[in-house]
This record gives C-alpha cells, sequence and structure tokens, in this order.
C-alpha cells in the first residue's frame, strides 16, 4: 500500500494524516487491492456491498443501465475518487447502478 501514499494523501479522506495513520488505517479496515481490464465490473446494479471503492489508478464509470442496455453514465472517477460510500455505508443495500472500468485500473477497497 506504501506505493499509494502519494495518492492516498492528497484524497479528500485522507488529507492531513501521515503516512502512518494512513497505512495503519488501511490495515484496520483490512484494504485490498484488485485490477480490473477495460470493461470489467467491479460491482453490478442488484448487488449489495460493504465496502467502497478507491480508485489509484486508471478510470471508473458509475452508471446505470436498462433492461435494452442502455447506460446512463452518472460519474466518471479518476484516481483518488471514491465510489460506492452509499452502499458501504448501509449494509444490505441493493445497488442501483454499475460500476465498470473504463480503462485498466486498481482499486483499493
Amino acid at each position: 500500500m506504501k506505493k499509494y501514499l502519494p495518492i492516498l494523501k492528497n484524497s479528500p479522506f485522507f488529507k492531513g494524516l501521515t503516512d502512518n495513520e494512513i497505512l495503519s488505517i488501511l490495515h484496520c479496515v483490512n484494504a485490498t487491492t484488485i485490477y480490473r481490464k477495460r470493461a470489467s465490473y467491479i460491482f453490478r446494479a442488484g448487488d449489495s456491498t460493504e465496502v467502497m471503492g478507491l480508485v489509484v489508478s486508471g478510470c471508473v464509470l458509475v452508471m446505470q443501465e436498462d433492461l435494452w442496455g442502455h447506460r446512463n453514465i452518472l460519474s466518471k472517477c479518476h484516481a483518488g475518487d471514491f465510489f460506492g460510500e452509499p452502499y458501504a455505508a448501509s449494509p444490505g443495500a441493493v445497488l442501483n447502478v454499475s460500476v465498470a472500468a473504463d480503462e485498466d485500473c486498481e482499486i483499493i477497497f
């Protein structure tokens, strides 16, 4: 996780914290890193999650999809941006959005 410290320190969530404090928080919440290729789903509408994501490289799209496959892009998250926080804070809540990699990316959960 140390290699992500420059991005994490600039994130509003970790702003003002020391490197050791950030690493301690990540350890306490069992943070994990995942890699996704372009067009891979990270979250799918209808699922639930107990984690939020922080993009550390690449870019992801938060979108709503309909039965016919039409997509409405709600937001585009770049390095340093969070996604999924409202759902992570509401255990059991069902996602009404999907999140997919817009380009190859790394994400900390």
